[in-house]
């Protein structure tokens, strides 16, 4: 009975050991280390003891491959993420006049800028020229060809330049019809609310605008520094 209990405390304290030692080596991160009787405060006390102490413990760097691994795709972002979100930001704006300015050949939208157009101080006079769908197909020419300016990066940051800025003028003009189409604040539902449309399809004009006039800033800048660094 006693030898038993002597065995199970000899267990106890070998395993207490072989723990404290796993747990200052893993936290040091010191790979492959000696054996215990090298590093040991006491000499081992028993016959399993010494065999055990005989058996190197591979400690493996856990946290530095994690790190490894979180790292790699914020390299590629740190590599690649200006390049991606710029083609984006340029592609996306392309789009947008691609789809809208192919819209303006139609009747349905035609009709729609009627009151946006009639109530502006600005371009209400343009249907004593033009009629509702020659309006709308002269301002489709003009945003696909805003479009095809923006495209036009890839050729050279010139047209780029051109389309942004032509790009913030027209969208300078779409939101100042907020101040002059009825319809887009809706005064019953508090301090500027505004109704669904026109005034949240004119509000989407602000990010637009500032997308337009970041085209602008960095095609000029593409333009302004030294060739080998430009994209077009």
């Amino acid at each position: 009975m006693q030898a038993g209990f002597i065995k199970i405390a000899d267990a106890k304290s070998l395993a207490e050991r072989y723990r404290s030692v796993y747990l200052y080596f893993y936290t040091i991160q010191t790979g492959i280390v000696g054996t215990a009787a090298s590093r040991a405060e006491r000499p081992p006390r028993t016959t399993q003891e010494k065999i055990m102490t005989q058996i190197p413990i591979q400690i493996t760097g856990v946290a530095p491959s994690l790190r490894a691994r979180v790292a790699a795709p914020l390299d590629l972002v740190d590599r690649y993420g200006r390049t991606v979100t710029t083609a984006g930001l340029y592609a996306s704006l392309f789009v947008v006049y691609a789809w809208f300015g192919g819209m303006k050949f139609t009747a349905y939208e035609a009709e729609g800028l009627t009151g946006l157009v009639g109530n502006s101080p600005f371009l209400g006079w343009a249907y004593s020229l033009f009629s509702v769908r020659g309006f709308s197909s002269l301002l489709g020419v003009l945003e696909l060809s805003i479009g095809a300016l923006i495209a036009a990066r890839l050729i050279s940051p010139v047209f780029s330049l051109a389309g942004g800025l032509l790009s913030a003028g027209l969208f300078m003009t779409t939101l100042s019809f907020m101040a002059t189409t009825p319809g887009v604040f809706e005064p019953e539902m508090g301090f500027l609310a505004i109704s669904v449309a026109p005034g949240q399809f004119l509000l989407k004009d602000v990010g637009l605008l500032a997308l337009s006039l970041w085209i602008a800033v960095d095609s000029l800048a593409t333009l302004r520094s030294p060739a080998p660094d430009r994209l077009g």
